[in-house]
């Protein structure tokens, strides 16, 4: 769901460029994502780049989104095959960075085929050089969601092609999306961080996607203090993978993107007041870049939430008051205290934000066709539908947007193939799982964001005073409950783990202190 200077680069620019990838800046970078299969729709306040430059001096942008076409190696930005970079939208990014505009090109995203997928290493160097050089984007983002997040095959190929573009052009700024816990990034978001950083990327910013976490986690909260949340865990992950930066530096690094307004989980609304708690966040820490899902839906209007915030008084809001941010300006209200609130057990729910969820919803029936999937129709995981005589299962709740076109048939991270069907829609039996307990202690913890429930492995207790096994910061820590022993203390994880410093931890980290031991 979010950096780039566009003059010509003369030894001036390319200088500053490379300051600024290099995570020097002075300011937050405000750069919401702009849908761009609703470019140039004047039914929008400010329909194209170019008039959101000129109407709110807005800076910096992050297309949404590039994908491959059709399952082969060429680019499509609408989920229909095509491409509106070279089409539609080129005039309006040339304008806006004739006016000094910074684009920011996602790649990925919640649907369609990742082109690291399907391109080899050089293939995807060519796609990104033709932007680079038709125009002038010296800024990449990878949005990695679903299923998609623990395939290491993707990281490989889109790490090997990032690295020969880098030494190639050292100004071009990299950043990874990744779905988000308050605890922080899950596992294989991690894994994504740390695999393009142990092959030679530079890593110029993380950006969390600070949305849809479930009811379970987010009921009676506030977003702002989620997200807050969020990017603190997230300071802490990444410190291990990058011990030479500075405190300061790892702030720059973190970028925080909401989705304003209503989420995908009802319960969760990210209010205007949500939007000054993370302004206010991001001045104190001098945080690298706030976005938010979408520039077209920071409008005035109660219509489809896929089209409207719901919450703003005017247009623009949310823009208004992010941008206090970016200008180093007065935050609008006090800096916040992080809430870290009071853990208390479950059995983990699946959320859109983990990876490949586990439906623990109706069963498909073989040949039976279900319900008609719809354009504009929001779906839960599980959910069962019917697409050109194929049924699908939802991998994960989201909703259809008009004019994405993410049908189950070309959008395998939101949909599962369950084969093909006729005749007439069954009734679902819905199926109830039997809870399994998180941990066989008493002792509350925090869930584990894994989507599946976890049948836990006995832990038979260590004689007290006892040192288990050193501590090794290359050793992976597949299995949870392993024990290991660190500065004098016995320490057990949570979930596969590979590089968290034990004592480094805390209370929401991956290590549990069990006590000082000899």
């Amino acid at each position: 769901m979010s950096n780039n200077s566009k003059k010509p680069f003369g030894l001036k620019a390319l200088t500053a460029a490379i300051v600024m990838a290099c995570g020097v800046s002075s300011a937050t970078e405000i750069a919401p994502y702009f849908e761009m299969w609703y470019g140039g729709d004047t039914s929008y306040p400010a329909p194209t780049l170019a008039s959101a430059q000129q109407q709110l001096g807005m800076k910096g942008v992050t297309l949404a989104f590039t994908i491959a076409k059709n399952g082969s190696c060429d680019i499509s930005n609408d989920g229909s095959g095509n491409n509106l970079l070279d089409g539609t939208m080129k005039d309006d990014i040339a304008n806006f960075s004739r006016g000094g505009g910074r684009v920011v090109m996602s790649f990925g995203g919640a649907a369609g085929t990742y082109v690291e997928a399907v391109c080899s290493v050089d293939q995807m160097v060519a796609m990104i050089e033709g932007m680079i050089q038709r125009h002038n984007i010296r800024s990449v983002d990878f949005d990695v969601e679903g299923g998609q997040l623990s395939n290491t095959a993707l990281n490989n190929t889109r790490n090997s092609a990032l690295k020969q573009l880098q030494a190639k052009y050292p100004d071009l700024f990299v950043s990874f999306t990744l779905p988000v816990l308050p605890t922080g990034l899950t596992s294989p978001g991690v894994a994504v961080v740390r695999s393009a950083a142990q092959a030679g990327v530079r890593v110029d910013l993380v950006n969390v996607m600070a949305m849809d976490y479930g009811s379970s986690i987010s009921n009676g909260k506030k977003m702002g203090d989620l997200a807050v949340q969020a990017a603190t865990s997230l300071f802490s992950q990444i410190k291990p993978i990058f011990p030479t930066k500075t405190d300061a530096e790892l702030w720059a690094m973190i970028g925080v993107t909401p989705m304003i307004g209503q989420n995908d989980i009802s319960t969760e609304v990210f209010t205007l007041a949500d939007a000054q708690t993370l302004t206010a966040f991001a001045q104190q820490k001098g945080l690298g870049r706030i976005a938010w899902w979408s520039f077209q839906r920071d409008r005035i209007g109660s219509g489809s939430y896929g089209e409207y915030s719901r919450v703003n008084t005017a247009n623009f809001d949310f823009y208004n008051i992010f941008k206090a941010a970016g200008s180093g300006g007065t935050s609008p209200t006090p800096t916040p205290t992080p809430v870290t609130p009071t853990p208390t057990p479950v059995t983990p729910t699946p959320t859109p934000v983990t990876p490949t969820p586990t439906p623990v919803t109706p069963t498909p029936t073989p040949g039976s066709c279900y319900g008609a999937w719809a354009e504009g129709s929001t779906y839960s995981v599980g959910a069962l539908v019917t697409y050109n005589g194929r049924n699908y299962q939802a991998q994960v709740s989201h909703t259809a947007y008009a004019g994405t076109n993410w049908n189950p048939a070309a959008s395998p991270t939101l949909w599962k193939d369950v084969g093909a069907c006729s005749g007439t829609v069954p009734t679902p039996t819905p199926v109830t799982p039997t809870p399994t307990p998180v941990t066989p202690t008493p002792t509350p913890v925090t869930p584990t964001p894994t989507p599946v429930t976890p049948t836990p492995t006995p832990v038979t207790p260590t004689p007290a005073g006892t040192c288990a096994a050193a501590w090794n910061t290359s050793s992976v820590y597949a299995a949870a409950n392993t024990k290991v022993s660190y500065n004098g203390h016995n320490y057990q994880n949570k979930w596969w783990t590979q590089g968290d410093n034990p004592a480094q931890s805390g209370e929401w980290g991956v290590w549990k202190d069990l006590g000082s031991c000899n």
